[in-house]
């Protein structure tokens, strides 16, 4: 069995912009763009590929939404159910017993209990590049609502006693799961489309998360780049934000499936399937 990978996203909310920093804080609203996109219908004797220009998505309707669970299941089940199908599925409100699902939500308590500690963050525009900055958790907090930034690191061990795991990697689970990572940022970041070697299960302690989820079998269709080492994980080299469809036409022949996260949810998604994350 391939390795878990559990990753833990917050997007936090700025109420007040402070006196001392010149600029405007970033639009929070977790409204502000619906989602799946709707699929514009085709515009007569037009020679534009419907969804040219346009983010993933807007090229074809979606074919379904990702299975949810009722709840979240025990380790055994888990494994039966899901990861050995490779059967992504969501789980709502799973994260009560969680502390960090509230005390990691105020940035205040984050500045305060860890600010001390060095993180790695990311240049949005410079993500295909690879080489996060490093900077402590403090300076990242009171910059990220202006820059275009996003912390994106393995989980600091001072913060893991508030990072219970969830009951579906409790017990037999834990011994296959690889690291723990914490992504976070201040809304409107896409992602690559990518893949990983291990599998994820990927859960939301603060704002909005909007997935498409792809089988591996489609890989062919989008320009897909497969890292060496690793050869279920890899991304695309498609601009996700603006598909030209004259270059990747097979991108319309493409199924694919959605949901959105809120605070509290997670996804389970299988090693290799290939993934197109917004953060609202």
């Amino acid at each position: 069995m391939a390795p878990l990978l559990l990753r833990v996203g917050l997007i936090a909310f700025c109420v007040s912009v402070c006196a001392a920093r010149n600029g405007f804080v970033k639009d929070q609203s977790t409204t502000r763009i619906p989602f799946p996109p709707g699929v514009p219908p085709p515009r007569p004797y037009s020679d534009i590929p419907t969804g040219h220009l346009r983010p993933l998505g807007y090229q074809r309707r979606p074919a379904s939404t990702v299975p949810e669970a009722k709840k979240m299941p025990k380790p055994r089940d888990f494994y039966l159910m899901y990861i050995k199908q490779l059967q992504p599925v969501v789980f709502r409100q799973s994260l009560h017993t969680v502390p960090a699902a509230t005390t990691w939500t105020e940035d205040t308590y984050l500045k305060t209990t860890y600010g001390h500690l060095q993180v790695a963050v990311v240049v949005k525009k410079e993500r295909a590049k690879n080489v996060p900055l490093k900077m402590t958790l403090k300076t990242f907090l009171r910059e990220y609502h202006y820059e275009d930034w996003y912390l994106s690191t393995v989980t600091p061990q001072d913060m893991l006693h508030e990072l219970t795991l969830p009951t579906c990697l409790q017990c037999g689970m834990r011994k296959f799961l690889e690291e723990s990572e914490l992504w976070m940022s201040s809304g409107g970041t896409a992602s690559l489309l990518h893949s990983h070697a291990d599998h994820n299960l990927h859960c939301v302690l603060a704002g909005r998360k909007d997935f498409i989820l792809i089988h591996a079998q489609h890989k062919g269709k989008l320009a897909f780049h497969a890292d060496i080492a690793y050869p279920e994980a890899g991304s695309s080299e498609i601009d996700m934000d603006r598909v030209n469809m004259f270059k990747y036409k097979s991108v319309a022949d493409v199924p694919w499936s959605w949901s959105t996260l809120w605070a509290g949810d997670c996804v389970y998604i299988p090693a290799g399937t290939r993934i197109h994350v917004d953060y609202m």
